[in-house]
Order: structure tokens, then C-alpha cells, then sequence
């Protein structure tokens, strides 16, 4: 994706931040998680038929 699309690119840091979070073992992690708008940005830079019913929902 990220080699696909330039914008989304330079942008990961503030679609995809670092969220501390604690694992299954207990310990804590940081992961890299998005908002809504975040993930919608990312679902339309991906170039597949498979996700084209998915954009179409977001345009309405």
C-alpha cells in the first residue's frame, strides 16, 4: 500500500499512530491503530475490485 500510494506515504504517522495497549501476556505494546476517517483513507487507496462496492458506500 504504502509503496502504491505516496500520499499515504508521507501521511502514516498521523492516519496509523503508535496506541499503547496491553497484550494477552499482560505486557504493554505499542500498536498501530487508526480512526475511522484514518481507515477509510487507507481502504481507498487500495486498487481491487473487491473493494469497489466499499467505496461506493463512502461516496453516498
Amino acid at each position: 500500500m504504502l509503496s502504491r500510494d505516496e500520499m499515504l506515504k508521507n501521511n502514516w504517522g498521523t492516519i496509523c499512530t503508535l496506541v499503547e495497549m496491553e497484550a494477552a501476556d499482560g505486557k504493554k505494546r505499542k500498536i498501530q491503530a487508526s480512526d475511522t476517517k484514518g481507515l477509510l483513507r487507507i481502504i481507498q487507496s487500495i486498487p481491487s475490485p473487491k473493494v469497489e462496492p466499499f467505496k461506493e458506500k463512502q461516496r453516498h
